[in-house]
């Protein structure tokens, strides 16, 4: 996840102890940073407090989706056009991650944990997120094929001359979809 979100919780607070429990698996593997209402910004307002860069949200967010829209940017405009969701130990992730690494560094996708996809849009995984909100499954053998599966192909993401092929799978009839 490239998104770094800080949780500050108060002892006793019913909400942060339902907000640890909400994302006690992001903590548990570092993608979250707990820390202590004491260490939380001066002039904070409020508890659970979730920080990422400029932007807060103080309260219970009601889905894990909600909290990353608002922090990270999910789908809204200014954000990377594209999220990357990735799950651990997945062979495609990594081979998305591979293929996509300049775009990544770039800023044009930007990844985030499984954990953090919007609860019952995906089936499978590595899976992409427009800020369009079209969605696609499985990895793409380069991004102009992932443009053009989440139909972002126009002058603004212009496709270069090449074919593409498409990232595990064995199928036959998929083994090339077009030369462009």
């Amino acid at each position: 996840m490239n998104c770094q979100i800080i949780f500050y919780s108060m002892n006793n607070c019913h909400y942060c102890k339902k907000a640890e429990t909400m994302f006690s698996e992001e903590i548990s593997k570092g993608m979250m940073i707990k820390k202590s209402s004491s260490d939380a910004p001066q002039g904070s307002s409020g508890f659970p407090l979730f920080v990422a860069g400029d932007n807060k949200h103080v309260g219970l967010p009601s889905n894990k989706s909600e909290l990353i829209q608002k922090l990270c940017g999910g789908v809204n405009a200014g954000s990377s056009p594209i999220i990357m969701f990735v799950m651990d130990g997945c062979s495609h992730c990594e081979r998305a991650l591979q293929v996509l690494s300049p775009n990544i560094a770039s800023g044009q996708i930007k990844t985030m944990h499984h954990t953090m996809a919007p609860q019952g849009e995906f089936d499978g995984y590595p899976a992409f997120l427009s800020k369009e909100g079209k969605k696609s499954l499985g990895c793409p053998s380069n991004y102009s094929e992932l443009l053009q599966k989440l139909g972002m192909v126009d002058k603004n993401y212009p496709l270069p001359n090449m074919k593409i092929s498409k990232c595990g799978f064995n199928n036959p009839k998929d083994k090339w979809i077009g030369v462009l």
